[in-house]
């Protein structure tokens, strides 16, 4: 749709004329866009959740290690026996 000519250039030019056509107030939109202040701040938690998560990746895979081998040693004399 075509509406340059009522001035829509953007998303806030498109909620002015929504709020116009509804006859509802503009500030009754919520938009819920996060601010780039909020967005910034999330972005510095990223290395520390990613070495977080390869922290617990790598002791979650270590628990298993002493099962794992007593299998393994299991399968192994189970086949020379």
């Amino acid at each position: 749709m075509d509406v340059s000519s009522l001035h829509v250039r953007d998303i806030a030019d498109a909620v002015r004329l929504a709020a116009i056509i509804l006859g509802a107030d503009e500030g009754s939109f919520a938009l819920d866009m996060p601010t780039m202040h909020s967005l910034w701040l999330e972005s510095l938690k990223v290395p520390s959740l990613q070495h977080q998560l390869a922290e617990a990746q790598r002791s979650a895979s270590l628990r298993f290690v002493p099962g794992r081998v007593a299998r393994r040693l299991g399968r192994v004399v189970g086949r020379r026996g």
